[in-house]
């Protein structure tokens, strides 16, 4: 299921999939090359967003992580979008 932005906005709560959906539109909408990247993080499985920066190399940001205050150690990525 794809995730609702216009719903995120209204309810203003959301998981880990809604939340990195929506950072990765707003850095879209603005120029800034970014995917979400779907897979475990500390051996949960989850959401977060990597920022596409200089020379292809990528910038992991974790709205959920971010919010919680959560300090993640290690992410595998399984797929992105």
């Amino acid at each position: 299921m794809l995730p609702d932005m216009l719903g995120l906005m209204k309810k203003r709560t959301g998981i880990c999939l809604d939340l990195a959906a929506f950072a990765v539109s707003m850095l879209r909408i603005n120029k800034i090359p970014a995917r979400l990247a779907i897979g475990m993080a500390d051996n949960q499985y989850h959401a977060w967003v990597e920022i596409i920066g200089e020379n292809n190399k990528y910038t992991k940001y974790d709205p959920t992580a971010d919010i919680s205050g959560k300090k993640i150690k290690k992410y595998i990525s399984e797929r992105f979008y």
